[in-house]
């Protein structure tokens, strides 16, 4: 979520000479490979922690069995997606690596999108290896998590590099930096307000479908879960306000 919502927010600020500017933007690029990394190790751990509650076998013993990895990789369909994810997520070290390294701002622009368009395809195949994948009834709500995972990753994941610019220019503000500022997070709001419709709509749609009666709603561990979010949502998108 923090790499494509980062790169969004990223391309829709417009490059700055100012050097105060151009180092918010490197230290952001550079958290982009960290979060790359996080993301590789992390997925990589729950692979190894699913195998090991589907095989009963102790850690040390699946890391040692190289056989059961591969097995439960390509043998069932949840390893299947967690190593197209973990392919992805190794891959998305390279244009993670020279969108840092690039010299120019074409090179620098096509190693976001590339970026961004990377880390949205794990984004959309995370929920493929879901329970509503599996089951021929519920198969159908598997675009609508894609969509919602895609609008919260855009969405959300823009937010840290939102708060960082706002909160650097405040230390050094100038008047150049504040019209930055200023265009940088109206061209994002404008997008913001289409993502939130996405992520209210899609939310909607799959608390309903597994939780449908004002009982469920409130005396289910899930629907609790659901009112909380959406208690969540409406804070956030008061402080935005």
């Amino acid at each position: 979520a923090w790499v494509v919502g980062g790169v969004l927010f990223l391309l829709l600020a417009a490059p700055s000479s100012d050097p105060f500017l151009a180092a918010w933007q490197r230290r952001v690029q550079v958290s982009f490979l960290w979060a790359a990394g996080i993301h590789l190790f992390a997925t990589a751990g729950l692979f190894i922690a699913q195998v090991a509650i589907a095989t009963d076998m102790a850690l040390p013993e699946i890391v040692a069995s190289g056989q059961t990895l591969e097995s439960f990789g390509f043998d069932t369909h949840y390893g299947r997606i967690t190593l197209a994810r973990l392919a992805l997520s190794l891959l998305l070290l390279l244009p993670t690596a020279i969108l840092i390294r690039g010299w120019s701002r074409q090179q620098q622009r096509l190693a976001s999108i590339v970026t961004g368009g990377t880390a949205a395809l794990i984004a959309l195949i995370g929920p493929l290896a879901g329970h509503a994948a599996g089951e021929d009834d519920s198969r159908w709500l598997v675009p609508t998590y894609q969509l919602h995972v895609l609008a919260v990753s855009a969405w959300l994941g823009a937010l840290p590099a939102w708060i960082w610019l706002v909160a650097s220019v405040a230390v050094t503000p100038t008047e150049t930096r504040r019209v930055y500022v200023a265009a940088t997070l109206r061209r994002f709001s404008q997008l913001a307000i289409g993502f939130v419709v996405v992520v209210v709509a899609s939310g909607l749609v799959l608390a309903f479908s597994s939780a449908s009666s004002a009982g469920e709603w409130l005396g289910t561990t899930y629907g609790q879960l659901i009112i909380t979010k959406l208690a969540l949502l409406a804070c956030i998108l008061l402080v935005a306000n």
